[in-house]
């Protein structure tokens, strides 16, 4: 339900994707998908024929963007797509973080830089969280609070980060048997589930699948090893 003069101020279409999406974003993937193809001669004229073109302006700005970034030979349609932009227009994040990820490749740790790239994204904490509504009884919310404060503090490290506490995190849970995680979880108030829910005349654990899971993690994990396993020897 909403009020009447903010329903009648609505727009009658949603606004166009590429007026949503970051530019740089969108130059990249196009010209990695463009550039190779015939008569191909540059983006500003493909940009131009779309049925809502963006501002070239903005356009102009983002390739000077990625030129400084090294990203593109040269600002414009003159130039041509970098080893490095070609690379991160296939990686499935944002354009800053493949830079990161391309700079721990570089370095040698490409897969512990995107691991800690992806945290980024998560929703949540990977840790279990209190509630009133849950530890009904004060003195237990309290202590569960201690227990989730304690084990965050032990993993951390000292590292005051959670992106490296997110890998030291993920790299324990892999170490794990899958028959033991479960247990694994609990020892060290990691969010294994959210809540409870009935199937049959069972009780059972709704596993989360979303982005603020353990299982989101170690499936974005497994998909960096094979991004990674082409750019490293």
């Amino acid at each position: 339900m909403y009020a009447k003069n903010r329903f009648n101020n609505f727009q009658e279409h949603e606004t166009a994707e590429i007026h949503r999406v970051r530019h740089e974003n969108m130059i990249v993937t196009l010209q990695n998908t463009l550039e190779d193809t015939p008569n191909f001669a540059g983006l500003s004229g493909v940009l131009r024929e779309l049925v809502e073109p963006p501002k070239m302006d903005a356009i102009d700005q983002s390739f000077e963007v990625l030129y400084g970034n090294q990203f593109f030979t040269a600002p414009g349609d003159t130039g041509r797509l970098t080893v490095a932009g070609r690379i991160a227009g296939r990686l499935p994040v944002d354009i800053n973080h493949s830079r990161a990820v391309l700079i721990g490749v570089t370095l040698g740790v490409g897969l512990e830089t995107a691991v800690m790239v992806t945290s980024l994204s998560l929703a949540h904490s990977l840790f279990r969280t209190t509630s009133h509504f849950v530890q009904k009884d004060p003195d237990e919310l309290n202590k569960v609070a201690a227990e989730i404060y304690f084990k965050t503090k032990s993993f951390d490290g000292g590292s005051y980060s959670d992106q490296i506490l997110n890998l030291k995190l993920l790299a324990a849970w892999l170490k794990v048997s899958p028959n033991n995680r479960v247990k694994w979880a609990y020892d060290n108030c990691i969010a294994i589930c959210r809540g409870i829910e009935e199937k049959g005349n069972q009780r059972v654990m709704r596993m989360p699948r979303d982005f603020g899971s353990i299982y989101f993690l170690e499936n974005c994990y497994q998909r960096w090893r094979l991004y990674c396993s082409n750019f490293m020897p």
